[in-house]
Parts: structure tokens; C-alpha cells; sequence
């Protein structure tokens, strides 16, 4: 659809700019809302928010659901900030920013960055509409963002709720397999999920093509999804990727496994270390040639998928407090824990160090495989 998005004259500055139209977020973002505001709001809305907040409406709060794309309100923002979508549902206003392939907006003369200047206009909003609660909502897909928004939520100490494009599309993919859905519902859902697989935004849903993996694309995808879907969990509970950590380990490879980046290569292992945010530090110490950064390892979990066998483990590790590695050291790490690991590994020992394991092996195939690891790991860090 993206009528919307055209309306408001948001897809001028991507051809202005020569963006391709698949990279671009806001048609993406109208797409997909302008569906879910047509569609039975039950099935969408309600569960859009749910996922998102945790806040559950009537059917009549959510029927009499508004929508507003793109609000420009100078006085409740105080300069040109444009949040993608504000719906108010009863006494609540939802802000939402949708990102896509980008991060967050830098800060601006104020020294407010994006998050702070929406947060602040939301309020205004809720006040300016005599509502009395308000959701600032980040629809994402790429969970670099989610530490962005940790960084926030640590630093104000107001909240900040995520929704992932693949729980829309998961949303999406129960209500085509409703037997008594509208017509209306059941073509707009297909067209929602039909577009979010293209920009490749699907939810997970099993690694279904683990053992041909180097003839399908789908299965990058699977680990990519799963990777996401997971942070997205964690992050809800102050688990974010482990510091310096920006990519899904191959054998100790330096290659991204990132959206638009997929590709055919032959690795054994996918693995992504993790640690609560009160447990990442960075500090420096003098070299001759300057100065060189290093990070707090005493405690971490993390995921790795092993190809050659089709499971998945899920460890936490301890060190040492006051342990401290350089960057290289995931590299290391993950190519030696492959090595040496068995199902009943207690420690393993890097340099000088060592680390404490405590593993839990699954079937990869499994379909509950993505709860039981989020839950692993949270009770590991918790």
C-alpha cells in the first residue's frame, strides 16, 4: 500500500538520494500498518501491542483505535522530528519508530538524540490529548539497535518497548492459517508476509534447512532470524550482545552475517556471546603507539549452533573476577571451545585462563528450540 508514505512525501528523499526502494523503511513502515489498521483489530492490533507492551484493550478500544503516520507537532517536539506513528487506543498513546536498515538519530543542536526527543514529545502529546499513559515503542529488525535502546533505557531510566518485524510477520503467518478469517484479512496478511520475507524480515521458525545448508540461502536466514528474535528476548531482561561483539562468529571469521550480506560459504559453527549490560566494561591502558581499549569477560553466555552434528548449545562461562580480553579474543575463544568441547565440559582454558563451563545441549531441530534458549540464558545471567 505505502499510500500514506507517499502522501507525505517521504519516498521523494530516497530517490533524491538514490536509495532503492526495497532499502527504504518508510514505505515498508506504511505498508504494513496501513494493513493492520484496515484489517479486524483483534487479530492485529491487539496482538501488535500485546507483543510490543505487554497492554491489553477491548475490542471496542482497539475498533475505535486512531492512527496518525508521520505527525508533524513543533510544539510538542520542538523542532522537525517526525515519529513514524502515534495510535491512541483508550487512555494510551503509542509512539512507534520503525528502523529497517538504519540506526538512530544522532543527536541534534539540543544535544537530545532520537529516542530522547520522541520520548519527550510523546509525553507532550499524551498531555496535549489528556490521555493518561504513554508507550514509546521501537520497531526494529536488525538487533544492533536493541543495544542502542539498552544504552537509553540505562541511561534515563525511562522504558522503552521493542517489537521486531518478525513478530509481525509471525502475526501474519497464524492469520493465513485461520479457517474463518475474512477474505479482506486473509489477503492482507499474505501480502504483509509476502513483503517482510522479501525484505527479509520473517520470523524464525525452526532451522529447517540445516543439513543442506550450502545450497540454500534460507538457511542464513534461519540463523540471522534466530539471532535476532533471541536478542530481542534477552534484551528485554538486560542481556545484550557481549562488548566489541557485532557479528555471529564463523571459526573464528571475521565475515557478517547480516541482512543483504548473505552468501555461500562453508562454516561448522554460528555462535553469539552475551552478557548483561552491568557486566560489560571497557577500559584502556598506555601502548606505544597509544593506547588500546579491553573489556570485562568474568561472566557471559552465549548460543552455538554446531552444523556437523545439527545441535545447538546454549553454556555459561566464568572467569576469574577482574578477567579482562581484547577484541580477538571471541576469535579465540569459539575456535578452541569447538575443538575441545564434549557434553560433559566443566572448564576450558584460554592463555592463562581458566573458564568455568556449564553447557546444556539441544536438538537444533527442535520447535521450541528458541524459548528454551532465551530461558537458558537468562537463568544463566540472572
Amino acid at each position: 500500500m505505502a499510500v500514506v508514505a507517499e502522501l507525505k512525501g517521504k519516498l521523494n528523499g530516497y530517490q533524491a538520494a538514490g536509495v532503492p526502494y526495497i532499502d527504504a523503511e518508510d514505505p515498508l513502515t506504511a505498508s504494513i500498518f496501513e494493513s493492520i489498521e484496515v484489517m479486524d483489530r483483534e487479530l492485529t492490533l491487539g496482538r501488535v501491542l500485546l507483543e510490543a507492551t505487554g497492554d491489553v484493550f477491548s475490542p471496542q478500544q482497539l475498533a475505535q483505535a486512531e492512527f496518525h503516520y508521520w505527525p508533524r507537532d513543533p510544539e510538542a517536539f520542538g523542532d522537525l522530528t517526525e515519529p513514524d506513528l502515534v495510535i491512541t487506543v483508550g487512555d494510551t498513546l503509542f509512539l512507534l519508530e520503525a528502523k529497517y536498515r538504519s540506526g538512530l538519530g544522532k543527536a541534534n543542536n539540543e544535544g537530545k538524540d532520537q529516542l530522547g526527543r520522541e520520548y519527550k514529545g510523546g509525553i507532550a502529546l499524551m498531555k496535549k490529548g489528556e490521555l493518561s499513559r504513554f508507550r514509546l515503542v521501537c520497531v526494529v529488525g536488525d538487533a544492533s539497535v536493541l543495544d542502542e535502546i539498552a544504552g537509553f533505557q540505562r541511561d534515563t531510566g525511562n522504558r522503552v518497548d521493542c517489537l521486531q518485524w518478525q513478530q509481525i510477520h509471525h502475526i501474519m503467518s497464524d492469520i493465513e492459517e485461520l479457517p474463518n478469517a475474512e477474505r479482506r484479512d486473509l489477503i492482507l496478511a499474505t501480502r504483509c508476509r509476502q513483503l517482510l520475507e522479501r525484505r527479509r524480515m520473517a520470523s524464525f521458525s525452526g532451522f529447517q534447512h540445516l543439513h543442506d545448508y550450502k545450497q540454500s540461502e534460507g538457511f542464513y536466514e534461519e540463523v540471522f532470524n534466530f539471532s535476532n528474535m533471541l536478542l530481542n528476548r534477552l534484551s528485554q531482561n538486560d542481556i545484550v550482545r557481549a562488548v566489541y561483539e557485532f557479528r555471529i562468529e564463523r571459526d573464528g571469521g571475521k565475515r557478517s552475517l547480516a541482512v543483504g550480506g548473505l552468501d555461500q560459504w562453508a562454516p561448522t559453527y554460528f555462535a553469539l556471546p552475551v552478557q548483561r549490560t552491568t557486566d560489560r566494561s571497557v577500559g584502556k591502558q598506555p601502548t606505544k603507539q597509544g593506547e588500546t581499549r579491553f573489556y570485562s569477560v568474568d561472566r557471559f553466555a552465549f548460543f552455538l549452533l554446531d552444523i556437523d552434528t545439527a545441535q545447538l548449545i546454549a553454556a555459561k562461562v566464568t572467569a576469574p573476577p577482574g578477567t579482562s580480553k581484547r577484541a580477538t579474543f571471541w576469535d579465540d575463544f569459539f575456535r578452541r571451545f569447538k575443538k575441545a568441547w564434549t557434553g560433559d565440559l566443566k572448564t576450558i582454558t584460554i592463555g592463562p585462563t581458566e573458564f568455568g563451563v556449564e553447557l546444556k545441549v539441544l536438538d537444533a531441530g527442535s520447535q521450541d528450540v528458541l524459548d528454551t534458549v532465551a530461558q537458558m540464558i537468562t537463568e544463566y545471567l540472572g
